[in-house]
């Protein structure tokens, strides 16, 4: 079974869209960021009244403000790494990733191929197959991914049938 497909910068950009959210070490990166903005700010709630508990309307309004920049400091975060990384994957740098690729899976490895290289993974080295409506993610190492758009396929079943031998093929394999 093979497919043939092209990279576009977008679809490079919703791999990472896909993947971050999903990434434990950027979770944490982003809680550890969201309480180093706010513990400041926490703390000056904290001293601008220190009878704060006595009062629930201020603890609601703290609460309420405290929520309110959590949020702001998570969104600058995802905005920081959206920017790096839309920065990393620029076009004229990546000429091997957005390219003209074929995939091939045999029962013993997927190869990949395109003007700039060959290369062959056992599916012992393949981490995970996903998929979302747009693509089937095929990790070949925890930050990197085949991105296989669903465009590449004549029709939905044809895409289907492609992930769930993916799947299958991956799966057989890391039981072993």
């Amino acid at each position: 079974m093979k497919v043939q497909y092209k990279n576009t910068y977008f679809d490079i950009m919703s791999f990472l869209f896909y993947h971050y959210p999903r990434d434990l070490p950027i979770q944490a990166l982003a809680v550890f960021f969201v309480i180093a903005c706010n513990w400041p700010i926490y703390r000056i709630l904290r001293a601008i009244d220190p009878s704060i508990a006595s009062d629930v309307f201020s603890i609601v309004s703290s609460i309420i403000f405290l929520f309110i920049t959590m949020l702001v400091s998570l969104i600058t975060f995802a905005i920081i790494v959206v920017t790096f990384s839309a920065m990393a994957f620029l076009p004229r740098l990546n000429k091997g990733i957005l390219t003209e690729h074929k995939l091939i899976l045999s029962d013993h490895s997927l190869v990949e191929e395109t003007k700039f290289n060959r290369t062959e993974h056992s599916w012992e080295g393949i981490l995970r197959v996903r998929q979302n409506r747009r693509y089937i993610f095929v990790y070949v190492s925890q930050y990197s991914a085949h991105v296989i758009p669903k465009r590449a396929f004549c029709n939905h079943h044809e895409a289907e049938m492609f992930y769930k031998n993916l799947y299958s093929l991956q799966r057989a394999a890391s039981r072993s």
